[in-house]
């Protein structure tokens, strides 16, 4: 059976001399309007570099291999070597990790991303809640709304100050989960 649970939730800082991209595709609508957007941050939960796009009319699976792909090629371009990267779409976590799957839709996206994560000395991807990803969603939701087709943010824009700060400090925001018991 399955008992619910609550599970404090928030953004975490990778280990020392690792940098984290986190990343988001939002689409409004599926599909419908879409952007990406995604931050970099250093082991003290110091803004590196950010990024947002206007992708166009999509849908919100793709939305997230724009945005991965996005941060990749700026972490790269930024010469990272130890790369921890966190989306919070468990569907493209899984895509990336079964090398044999592919879909037919966004298949160079998908390969431009495995092709990247293989260049850093050092790369791992993996799943986080959004509660841990708010500051990458609020990017893409800034892509959404972007006449620009693509933006680096040198420094954070102002929208996301509040949110980059209480994720420095380690504040976590309740989930509610499902939790498998297993029979013993």
């Amino acid at each position: 059976g399955s008992r619910v649970i609550r599970i404090a939730v928030g953004w975490t800082k990778p280990q020392p001399l690792w940098t984290k991209l986190n990343t988001d595709g939002s689409a409004l609508g599926s599909p419908g309007l879409a952007g990406g957007g995604g931050i970099i941050r250093d082991c003290h939960g110091d803004w590196i570099s950010g990024f947002a796009r206007s992708i166009g009319f999509t849908t919100s699976f793709a939305a997230e291999f724009w945005a991965l792909r996005d941060g990749l090629k700026l972490c790269l371009s930024l010469g990272i070597n130890a790369l921890e990267v966190e989306v919070d779409a468990s569907s493209v976590v899984s895509l990336l990790a079964n090398a044999a799957e592919t879909n037919s839709e966004i298949a160079s996206l998908v390969d431009d991303c495995r092709d990247m994560l293989k260049i850093f000395p050092q790369a791992r991807i993996k799943h986080c809640y959004r509660e841990g990803n708010k500051c990458a969603d609020r990017l893409a939701r800034i892509g959404t709304e972007m006449e620009e087709d693509f933006v680096i943010f040198e420094a954070p824009p102002s929208v996301i100050t509040p949110l980059l700060i209480l994720d420095k400090l380690g504040t976590t925001q309740d989930r509610i989960c499902n939790e498998v018991v297993l029979a013993t």
